[in-house]
This record gives C-alpha cells, sequence and structure tokens, in this order.
C-alpha cells in the first residue's frame, strides 16, 4: 500500500487534541494532527507528559495505565500493612495541574469536539448514589476509600479508587474494569527514552510474532546492519531467576553462532524495539519519547522512512518527541523523499514546538516547508 493510497483510508482516531487541567497543561491545544508527529521543545516544557495524555486516552484511563505512569514517574510510595501485603499509595495530586484535585478541578483530554473528550475529575464517596457506584466499582474497594477518581466518556462513567491499594486487590480491580461496560480502549505501544530490559523485548516480541510482524524487526535491524541479520530468536524462559531470562539473540550472515542483541550495542536494540512497537500498534498509537536515543544520524534517514510508510500501511497514528536538530532534519528529509515518489503534495504529518510562555504551555503548528528552511539554514524553530 502507498502512502498516497493510505491516505483516503481510515481516519486519524485524533485529527486534534486538547489538554486541559494535567500536569503542566492548564489549557493545551494542538489544532491539527497528521498520521506522524514529531514534537520537540525545550526540556521539562512537557513533550514526556503529553505522551502520558495520549496513552490514558487510549487506554480509557484505566487504572492499569495511571499505574504504569506513576510507576515510571517514581510517584509511588511502598509500604507493608500489619498483614504483609505490599501497600502502594500513588501520589495522585500530580496527575492535575498545579497539583491541585479541588472539587472544581477538572482534567480533559481528546479531541476538539466535547462529545470525544475525556473528562477525569476527583469526587467523594458520598456525592454517588450506592447503585451508581456497585455497577461500576468491586464492593471490595468501596471499603477502601473515601475518594474516587471519576472518568466520563461517551456517556459512561467509571470510578477509580485513589487509596492505598494492595497488589492482590490491583489484580482484582484490572479485571474488574475489564468487564465493565465503558468504550474500548485503542491498541497502543509506548516506547520510554531508557533502553527497553529483556522482559520488555520478550514481550513486544511474543505480540508481534501473534500477529505475524516480527519480520518488521529484522528489517529495522538491517538498516544498521547492511542486510546481515537473518533471523532474531528469543531463547531463555519466562521465569524470575536472572540466568534464565529471556534474551534476545539475532543470527548473522557471518557467523553460525547467536549473538545476543544487546551485544550489538544501545542503537540496535533500540530499532529492534521500535520496530516492533510499530508493528504492535496497528490500527492505533504508537508514542515514542526521546526517539532519536541510540540511533546515529546515519541511520535516521531509513528510520523515518520506515516509520511514514508503516504508520500509513497498517493505520498506526505515531507521536515522537525528540531534543535533536538531526531527527528533525532527518524527518523532513524523509517526508520529501516519499512525497517526491508518490507526487504527492504533501505526506499526512506534523511537526509541533511546544513552548512554555506566561500563558503556560501552548503549541506551535509548523508547516513542513517551513521546517525545512529553518534545516537548512541551520536555525532552531522559534
Amino acid at each position: 500500500m502507498s502512502v498516497e493510497s493510505s491516505k483516503t483510508g481510515k481516519k486519524l482516531h485524533l485529527p486534534d487534541l486538547t489538554v486541559k487541567g494535567f500536569r503542566g497543561f492548564e489549557n493545551l491545544e494542538i489544532k491539527r494532527l497528521g498520521r506522524v508527529n514529531l514534537i520537540v521543545g525545550k526540556n521539562s516544557v512537557g513533550k514526556s507528559s503529553l505522551l502520558e495524555a495520549l496513552q490514558i486516552f487510549a487506554g480509557r484511563c484505566r487504572y492499569k495505565e495511571l499505574a504504569d505512569i506513576f510507576h515510571d514517574r517514581d510517584e509511588l510510595i511502598d509500604t507493608i500493612d500489619e498483614d504483609g501485603d505490599e501497600i502502594v499509595t500513588h501520589d495522585w495530586e500530580s496527575l492535575f495541574y498545579s497539583r491541585n484535585f479541588s472539587s472544581n478541578t477538572l482534567i480533559s483530554i481528546g479531541p476538539a469536539k466535547d462529545s470525544e473528550k475525556m473528562l477525569i475529575d476527583v469526587v467523594s464517596q458520598d456525592q454517588i448514589e450506592h447503585s451508581q457506584l456497585s455497577l461500576s466499582l468491586d464492593h471490595r474497594f468501596t471499603h477502601h476509600t473515601a475518594e474516587l477518581l471519576r472518568i466520563r466518556f461517551q456517556d459512561r462513567t467509571r470510578y477509580v479508587p485513589m487509596s492505598r491499594v494492595s497488589h492482590r486487590l490491583r489484580t482484582r480491580l484490572s479485571r474488574h474494569e475489564s468487564r465493565l461496560d465503558f468504550p474500548s480502549e485503542i491498541r497502543y505501544e509506548s516506547l520510554g527514552a531508557d533502553p527497553l530490559s529483556n522482559a520488555q523485548i520478550a514481550r513486544i516480541w511474543d505480540k508481534a510474532t501473534l500477529a505475524n510482524d516480527s519480520d518488521k524487526a529484522v528489517e529495522a535491524l538491517n538498516l544498521i546492519f547492511d542486510d546481515t541479520i537473518s533471523a532474531v530468536y528469543i531463547v531463555g524462559g519466562r521465569e524470575r531467576a536472572y540466568e534464565n531470562e529471556p534474551r534476545a539473540m539475532v543470527k548473522t550472515m557471518d557467523h553460525d553462532q547467536l549473538i545476543p542483541l544487546k551485544s550489538l550495542g544501545e542503537g540496535a536494540t533500540r530499532m529492534f524495539g521500535l520496530a516492533l512497537a510499530l508493528a504492535n500498534s496497528r490500527d492505533g498509537f504508537l508514542l515514542i519519547d526521546e526517539v532519536e536515543n541510540g540511533l546515529h544520524w546515519s541511520v535516521q534517514y531509513d528510520f523515518w522512512r520506515m516509520v511514514i510508510r508503516t504508520a500509513h500501511e497498517n493505520n498506526v497514528q505515531v507521536f515522537a518527541t525528540t531534543h535533536s536538530s538531526d531527527c528533525e532534519k532527518w524527518f523532513v528529509k524523509a517526508l520529501e523523499s516519499i512525497r517526491s515518489e508518490e507526487g504527492l503534495e504533501e505526506v499526512d504529518s506534523a511537526f509541533i514546538r511546544l513552548v512554555s510562555g506566561d500563558q503556560g504551555v501552548y503549541a506551535i503548528e509548523y508547516s513542513e516547508r517551513l521546517v525545512k528552511l529553518t534545516v537548512e539554514i541551520g536555525r532552531e524553530l522559534k
């Protein structure tokens, strides 16, 4: 499938975006999103927070998404109760603008159309009819919390307990949420800036293998190794023992013996993970923080061509952040080459800079032509 033919196919999950009351965003509006979106900005301006907002929207603010975000940020406190159970307390205030969740505080995430926004606020149990609460929240949790996170989306409402929840109850909560009458999630993969662990590699490999998309990883590795990689295997078990944890091994044209993927360097592991995540995001989102990490400038042109083409073929909406001017340059060059090959006026993409000013964090959207011009003259977009 060409980029041109896929443009007239399925609509984007998010043609535009508003984020209000979340983290450092008092009122962020992005008026146009594309199939592939590159998000730039200075440190601490909110690029990672924007990806978190997209993750929460895609996951419909289920407890699993929230717990993953708190864990990645270290926004939790572990304690042991009198029964010996591990208790996790999340820093719920950190989700809200200015760390405030008073009775009139509201988080809103979604497209500009009001009926498609997800609304998140805090309520107490005594504000909710018992019959309504029991339909949304397992009875085991009604005795554990006075305050609840209320999630409203497409005329549906559900609640998440905000008190300390043991590991045993967290598992029950996730199971209960999966049975609720609530809008289905958008499939997504999220890759952080840090190198992937062996467990993460095994997880995304298993998903790609089930979908018959694992060949993408071999193709991506060969962008670095000039078509010398013939196959990838996951060896080892899924036990917790360090010596037997799953490991990715590669077969090369030059050696009979399998070589550990991680021995090939951070760039190989990063490229491998990005390709698998892209394959696993079919009909959904791919969220990548600091996309350039581990990727040498010499492979970024081919990398972006692979991402742009696969995103159109698989109906993936990509959101990637970067600090790198090299990454911006090769992104634009890849767009330009695909546009020329396909005979298009433009490729469905967006270049967005987050800026912090007197009125808070806001977004500036740039045309591909302007980005190309500033890259060519060696200046940074303002």
